[in-house]
């Protein structure tokens, strides 16, 4: 559908799921009991930050992040 990157980005963006979207709703993530007081507290401690940046602060990590991870997979662009 014509669009759709546009709506996922400004998902991304907005940080919800875009119209129409069933976004993460569903999903589950395996932890290890053994790990699962350090999992929450590093997953609480991100939340902490995202909560204290700015929206445009968010935005150039995420960036930095996925730009990073391409690079490092040999995407060039």
């Amino acid at each position: 559908m014509p669009g759709d990157n546009l709506m996922l980005h400004a998902a991304i963006v907005r940080r919800r799921p875009a119209p129409g979207c069933r976004g993460l709703r569903g999903r589950r993530a395996v932890t290890p009991a053994a790990r699962r007081e350090e999992i929450l507290a590093a997953a609480r401690a991100k939340l902490a930050k995202e909560a204290e940046q700015s929206l445009d602060a968010w935005e150039a990590d995420h960036r930095a992040r996925i730009e990073k991870a391409l690079s490092d997979q040999g995407f060039t662009g």
